[in-house]
């Protein structure tokens, strides 16, 4: 289901069975500067022609092929073959070689700041990844969000997913993935020289806490920067 949604053109849609909405498109006059009520009728429930399109056809191919890699299918094979015998009707068929998949290895860790490691492997029970399972780039995207969250509910509302790279190692063949979590500093700068800075995250704390008690809701939708005016940091 997911990979027929990569796939462009999509052919014209059924009534029943029928080209109803396309018999729809065909029976109305194609000079648009007829007004009737028939004409208009069949312009709204009509659907104009798909026409096959080689260019599309081929950008399908690699997406499908994309789609598949980043499932872990990094030797997927996708060809396809466009049938053109019957009249005026092209049929394409897309042939696809899943081959074997590639897992998921030894886990490892490597925290370039060593103060998030007590947060992050202190419930390292809630983590994605796991020895034998598909090396799936989707996977590895919703741990990066999981752990993002995990940091910035400890304080750390700077972390981003940008934080945290994925290195593989492939080496040990059998279609096995070493996985190393690297946990990076944050870029705080540049040298006069332009090289980069990279600090450790920072930590938030609550400091003072102000009360408004004549809050307007309606003040906040009504003045354009009324949040501004309320942030502290600014002063």
């Amino acid at each position: 289901a997911e990979v027929e949604k990569l796939i462009q053109p999509q052919p014209n849609r059924k009534l029943l069975g029928t080209n109803a909405y396309l018999q729809f498109y065909n029976a109305a006059n194609p000079d648009t500067t007829k007004r009737g009520l028939f004409n208009r009728l069949m312009r709204r429930w009509g659907e104009a022609p798909v026409l096959l399109d080689s260019m599309l056809v081929e950008q399908s191919a690699g997406s499908i092929r994309n789609y598949a890699t980043y499932g872990g299918f990094y030797n997927a094979e996708v060809t396809y073959s466009v049938d053109t015998s019957r009249r005026k009707k092209a049929s394409v068929t897309y042939r696809i070689t899943q081959n074997t998949p590639y897992r998921i290895g030894t886990i490892t860790h490597d925290f370039r700041d060593e103060f998030l490691r007590p947060i992050v492997m202190g419930v390292s029970w809630e983590t994605l990844l796991h020895t034998g399972d598909l090396l799936d780039g989707h996977v590895l995207r919703a741990e990066k969000a999981r752990i993002r969250d995990l940091l910035r509910n400890n304080g750390y509302y700077n972390f981003d997913i940008n934080n945290i790279e994925f290195l593989g190692d492939s080496t040990s063949g059998n279609h096995t993935a070493n996985i190393t979590v690297v946990y990076k500093q944050s870029l705080s700068g540049y040298t006069q020289q332009g090289a980069p800075i990279y600090e450790n995250s920072s930590i938030y704390r609550i400091n003072r806490i102000f009360v408004d008690p004549g809050y307007n809701p309606l003040r906040e939708l009504s003045e354009q920067d009324f949040s501004g005016k309320m942030d502290t940091i600014s002063y």
